[in-house]
């Protein structure tokens, strides 16, 4: 069966692959990481692997995985070779390459909150004012995502903004008394590092508050590791990045994952490289509702 699973993933390989050479068009990419552990050749025991997650925005809606050996920021960098729009993560410096190379980096409001969120466990007092902040700013955004992109920057300016601002003047008073090494001060270094990039959002409609649709996009991954508990091989690695490109693709567009892949598996070995496009997952849709309404 694993093997059958690699013959599936190499046919498929050319289509996941367009699909990463159409994410670097999109305005805004969202990335995570989790880990897979992996059987190491000859030893019989696993060594700690990586999968990364790629999320274009809604123009170009291709969820893409790639498997690395390690953590090291060479793997984002091969990936988004040339990107020079908004890349969102949770701030870690495995991206700072791409950033020093033309890309924007956007921070996530929602790791902020559950930094700050540490620290009212700890102390609900001296952590009130942040959570207040933090939560009406995703109070705002439950309305603002679903207005078009102008009025969502218009509300973001008008009533996000001073809310963030608010909470700007907050830390820089509170940072000069706070003692070191508190869940407190943790959370208020946090925010600080990622300033500018957790600003990003208001000025860029298409931008979301969070990157957890990127983190929904590595639970599938986390679960299923759960289920099988490692990858037999590297190339077992590769195998599950490439399928989980095509599946969790579907699932973002609501295709029926089985149904498209029966279909394309049949059909793309004879097709020519001039159709690649037309197998995509999105566009394979679209094509499938133009016949639908033709018939």
């Amino acid at each position: 069966m694993c093997r059958w699973l690699k013959e599936i993933a190499d046919l498929l390989a050319p289509i996941v692959k367009r699909m990463n050479w159409h994410i670097l068009k999109s305005r805004v990419v969202q990335s995570d990481a989790t880990t897979l552990p992996v059987i190491k050749k000859g030893l019989g025991k696993t060594h700690r692997g990586y999968i990364w997650v790629y999320r274009g925005d809604a123009n170009y809606p291709y969820v893409f995985y790639d498997y690395s050996n390690t953590e090291h920021s060479i793997y984002p960098e091969r990936i988004l070779a040339g990107f020079t729009g908004i890349l969102q993560t949770d701030g870690t410096n495995r991206f700072n390459e791409l950033v020093d190379n033309g890309a924007t980096a956007a921070a996530c409001w929602a790791h902020v909150h559950c930094y700050f969120e540490d620290a009212w466990k700890n102390d609900p007092v001296a952590a009130e004012l942040p959570m207040g902040v933090i939560k009406s700013l995703f109070d705002i955004e439950r309305l603002a995502i679903t207005l078009p992109e102008a009025e969502r920057k218009d509300l973001r300016q008008r009533l996000a903004k001073p809310k963030i601002a608010t909470l700007k003047d907050w830390i820089d008073e509170i940072k000069m008394v706070e003692p070191p090494k508190t869940q407190l001060a943790d959370a208020i270094s946090y925010t600080l590092n990622r300033w500018p990039a957790l600003l990003v959002y208001l000025d860029h409609p298409f931008v979301e508050i969070s990157n957890n649709a990127s983190e929904r996009s590595v639970k599938p991954m986390v679960l299923s590791r759960k289920n099988w508990l490692f990858a037999g091989s590297e190339e077992g690695g590769h195998t599950a990045a490439t399928i989980m490109s095509i599946i969790e693709t579907c699932k973002r567009l609501s295709i029926n994952p089985f149904e498209y892949m029966k279909d394309v598996l049949s059909r793309f070995p004879s097709a020519k490289t001039s159709q690649i496009d037309d197998f995509l997952p999105d566009r394979w849709l679209a094509l499938k509702q133009n016949q639908s309404q033709s018939t």
